[in-house]
């Protein structure tokens, strides 16, 4: 018998060798390794009932095909995650809290990217410190953050805080609208 070259044993098949049924909801049936006239490998998959009729045959190799249940998609919708930004956006916004001037400062410039924001420009507060300026294109406001350290240490840490607090909203209830928003403790 020749060299069988195994790489190229193709995975599995989603209908019956046989009667052609649908395999995919199936999560266990058994497949079989045939080697061809010119000694190239088949595979064949059977349904479990399909196979009481070809179980008598001979085949170089048999075996048990165990197969995942397709998992969810639990991705976000662009709208979706543009409507998550936003949220947390106004959370941070309205919350007035000091720490999270590098969050907004990033997530202003990301609802840009998704057209949400619009940049204004930048002027100087009384205290001196700049001040950043972005426009609600939803609801025209002028929204206004001053004072950013735009250390690479600060934002690193903002964006890593962020991305946990939108991952953590994923997982949960939509009920945490009313959550205070911030760092995982």
């Amino acid at each position: 018998m020749n060299q069988v070259d195994y790489s190229t044993i193709p995975g599995p098949s989603r209908q019956c060798v046989v009667c052609g049924r649908d395999l995919a909801p199936v999560s266990k049936h058994p497949s079989v390794l045939e080697v061809t006239e010119d000694g190239q490998p088949e595979r064949r998959d059977a349904c479990p009932e399909c196979w009481e009729k070809i179980a008598d045959r001979e085949f170089f190799s048999f075996w048990l095909t165990h197969r995942e249940p397709p998992k969810p998609d639990t991705r976000r919708s662009r709208e979706e995650h543009r409507a998550a930004l936003m949220r947390l956006f106004e959370q941070m916004l309205a919350g007035r809290d000091q720490r999270f001037r590098p969050h907004l400062y990033l997530l202003a410039h990301t609802l840009m990217k998704y057209r949400l924001l619009k940049w204004e420009g930048t002027e100087k507060s009384e205290e001196g410190l700049e001040r950043i300026i972005f426009r609600n294109r939803a609801t025209d406001e002028l929204i206004r953050i001053e004072g950013i350290d735009l250390s690479d240490d600060n934002l690193i840490a903002a964006q890593r805080e962020i991305d946990f607090t939108l991952m953590a909203e994923e997982t949960e209830p939509s009920d945490s609208a009313s959550e205070e928003p911030g760092p995982a403790q």
